[in-house]
């Protein structure tokens, strides 16, 4: 409880910044997904951004959390995760949440922390990202943060989203940029990021795949986290 508490506290420093960010490309009435939602930090800025948003969690209690939290019409909660597969997979879970993970290798990876660990595991159902675009419709925008499994989410999506966030670590960059290659094969995208809650893009325009890649595999660990942003340019959309 109050490891959570200390988390929404830090988050909440830094909400000012988050909201100004959304409000850049957040409209009244967009739909928006929430994969990986935790305990709907991001979910409840999108929702006061006027957006209409799914939230994706697959444990129990941060759904339940959300719930809780949110009241509003224009949330719906789906407590499932989000694969490539209609399957269910065992969810590794963490002491602290944020990190319960599918991936068993960002599990193994992590592991060396001393302050992490995954002591238990829960069998979830997972639908594909398809599957919750035939439910709701197209989203204007879709944050992934699954902890090293954004590759299988984005295997699961065979529709060109107008704009996804993709958190990415230094350690599985080149994952990330499977994910990247992934979105050109659905159609033109160009990209930029931010290092972790900065909220705020480093590069001065958005650029293509080889950009991104040289930009991605340069950087040193000064960036550990952060998240890369995916835009469709056949689509004139805000961003």
């Amino acid at each position: 409880m109050f490891g959570r508490i200390r988390k929404e506290y830090r988050f909440w420093r830094r909400r000012k910044r988050l909201i100004q960010f959304y409000n850049g490309f957040i409209e009244s009435g967009d739909l928006c997904f929430d994969i990986g939602a935790n305990v709907g930090n991001y979910t409840k800025v999108l929702i006061n951004s006027g957006a209409s948003v799914v939230a994706v969690e697959p444990q129990e209690d941060c759904a339940t959390y959300i719930e809780n939290k949110i009241r509003s019409e224009n949330l719906y909660i789906e407590k499932v995760a989000i694969s490539n597969t209609r399957e269910e997979l065992e969810l590794n879970i963490c002491n602290h949440n944020e990190v319960s993970t599918l991936s068993t290798e960002f599990m193994t990876y992590y592991k060396r922390y001393s302050y992490l660990d995954w002591d238990s595991t829960v069998v979830v159902r997972c639908i594909t990202l398809d599957d919750l675009i035939l439910k709701y419709g197209m989203p204007r925008y879709c944050k992934i943060d699954v902890e090293g499994y954004e590759y299988k989410v984005l295997s699961g999506l065979n529709h060109a989203i107008p704009l996804i966030s993709i958190e990415f670590t230094l350690p599985f960059r080149v994952m990330a940029l499977d994910c990247l290659k992934l979105l050109c094969g659905l159609d033109d995208y160009v990209f930029n990021y931010y290092p972790y809650e900065t909220f705020n893009y480093v590069m001065n325009d958005w650029v293509d795949y080889e950009v991104m890649s040289r930009e991605l595999m340069s950087l040193d660990e000064t960036v550990l986290v952060g998240e890369i942003f995916c835009k469709r340019i056949s689509l004139d959309y805000r961003a």
